[in-house]
């Protein structure tokens, strides 16, 4: 048996789950050879609780069935499955409050354990100026030789993507579903051209599931976990930016926001920025050479903080 599949009929299986899972990778560190051997490990690490409660052998060997089908999937479709310990697993993501068990990655995973990433996102309902300048700090980041981390939403996001190929950069698509499918559908093209140019798609999900209202809550987590910095670019108060801005300040990772003209800043999609500037917890950029002076300072801040020395 392989880590991967161990993984995946521990996550399958319903009475343990994610954190259940967890707590068995972390009491046992080996692989075990046979559904068998698992049950034996749950009750190592639960006692009686799971001969009451589950996994009873069946609902192993039917979850371990479901990971030999996901597995299968992935192959199929060219997906890499990445767990702890991969050489293309980035380390950075142990490091976060809830870290991923698997990853599934489409194209280059070079990118994923990159120190120079910046995540640029924002929005689905921009303003034109939000948008365009989605698409400038794209191609900044992208000239400065580092990765674009985004989600491949509509908005920003897809600026920040695109502003970064225009600039023949790298950029990391992170999704809230699985990879057999791309949302939304209008960006299948520029999911293609992210692949096709050295970048990736990444998620956390198995290849055909569907995307589901908390996922891309714990998608932003890592946007956050992968990046040196977050450049928000325009939000409202309950965007989907704000919950990575969140996750950032938890990380203790440098988190910026655009400051837009006087006219535009009481505009709903920019009270987010505002909030979070006027609270203290968001550096102003007040144009793209204060974004590329924030750069240079979370991106140092990161290769230092990964520096043996």
């Amino acid at each position: 048996m392989t880590k991967d599949l161990y993984i995946l009929t521990l996550l399958n299986t319903p009475s343990i789950g994610v954190k259940g899972a967890k707590d068995i990778l972390a009491a046992s560190t080996a692989t075990p050879d046979s559904v068998e051997d698992i049950l034996e490990i749950t009750h190592s690490v639960y006692g009686s609780a799971p001969r009451l409660f589950g996994p009873t052998l069946e609902e192993l060997r039917s979850a371990y069935s479901q990971g030999v089908k996901t597995l299968e999937q992935a192959e199929r479709s060219g997906i890499s499955v990445l767990s702890p310990g991969h050489m293309d697993f980035p380390e950075r993501l142990n490091a976060i409050k809830s870290p991923p068990l698997l990853l599934y990655a489409r194209g280059s995973t070079a990118c994923l354990t990159e120190p120079s990433s910046i995540a640029v996102i924002g929005t689905r309902e921009p303003t034109k100026q939000g948008y365009e300048l989605s698409e400038a700090l794209g191609s900044v980041v992208a000239q400065m030789r580092c990765v674009v981390m985004s989600g491949l939403a509509r908005g920003c996001d897809t600026a920040a993507h695109t502003g970064c190929l225009a600039a023949e950069g790298q950029t990391v698509a992170i999704l809230a579903h699985g990879l057999n499918t791309i949302y939304p559908p209008e960006n299948y093209g520029l999911a293609e051209q992210i692949i096709e140019t050295g970048g990736c798609l990444l998620s956390e999900y198995p290849p055909n599931e569907r995307p589901k209202p908390k996922y891309f809550v714990e998608r932003d987590r890592l946007q956050s976990g992968l990046s040196a910095g977050v450049i928000i670019v325009e939000t409202d108060l309950k965007g989907g930016a704000m919950h990575t801005a969140r996750f950032c300040l938890d990380e203790k990772k440098p988190l910026a926001c655009m400051v837009f003209p006087k006219d535009l800043n009481n505009h709903k999609m920019t009270e987010g920025n505002s909030r979070l500037i006027s609270i203290g917890e968001a550096a102003a950029l007040h144009s793209v050479g204060d974004a590329q002076g924030f750069i240079m300072q979370a991106v140092g801040l990161a290769r230092a903080a990964s520096d043996p020395t």
